[in-house]
């Protein structure tokens, strides 16, 4: 594993606190979902100085999901689906 460095940071309870429980909810640690944040928003920020296409006007200022969230939330909706219903849809 790579070498890593320990970091410091003051952060306001309620902020440590929804980053505790989006942590939990992925399945990540806390430190874990911090350095994943950064990165993403490090890949974002490089991405971001680069001359890139236009999105379309009405979406340029949303953030698309990144794979992993996606998977996360496609996995629990499916939870939510009944098996009967899946297995049905199989079926077509």
């Amino acid at each position: 594993m790579a070498k890593t460095s320990t970091l410091t940071v003051r952060l306001a309870p309620e902020l440590l606190e929804a980053l505790e429980a989006r942590a939990k909810r992925l399945g990540r640690s806390t430190s874990a979902e911090v350095v994943r944040l950064l990165s993403r928003e490090m890949v974002v920020t490089t991405r971001a100085a680069k001359a890139t296409r236009p999105r379309m006007r009405m979406f340029s200022q949303l953030e698309a999901p990144d794979v992993e969230d996606f998977a996360a939330s496609r996995k629990a909706i499916s939870k939510t689906i009944p098996r009967s219903v899946r297995a049905s849809s199989e079926a077509l």
